[in-house]
């Protein structure tokens, strides 16, 4: 147990919080605490004397009510464009990537094979 940066009693996990409302005296004028809650604040487990209900009752009394949000998103008729339709639309040429260089193995076959279909071409006409 340490103390909070907001003054309260904190408790590192649930388990701790509960052991010490178990173990509290209730004919102590002083220790009214009922139920645990984690706080959002410090992430720690602190130790309350409001119920759930007066929790959920304050918290009703002093939020404020919010008005529903509204979305004004114009109605198409048409179908939504795709990229491509868009780029055109914006002059935007397509990005193409370069061609794949090849390997230095696959660049010596091709001359290989060339010179052989060379060569084969060469015999088939003498």
């Amino acid at each position: 147990m340490t103390r909070c940066f907001h003054g309260k009693r904190r408790y590192f996990t649930r388990a701790d919080a509960e052991l010490v409302l178990g173990s509290i005296d209730t004919r102590d004028p002083r220790r009214r605490e009922v139920r645990c809650y984690q706080c959002p604040a410090c992430h720690g487990w602190h130790l309350t004397s409001q119920t759930v209900e007066q929790y959920s009752a304050s918290r009703a009394e002093t939020s404020p009510v919010r008005a529903p949000i509204k979305l004004d998103v114009p109605v198409s008729s048409s179908p939504v464009p795709t990229p491509a339709q868009l780029a055109a639309r914006l002059g935007v040429r397509p990005i193409t990537p370069p061609a794949p260089r090849p390997s230095f193995a696959t660049a010596r076959l091709r001359r290989l094979f060339d010179r052989v279909r060379r060569q084969l071409t060469e015999r088939r006409r003498n």
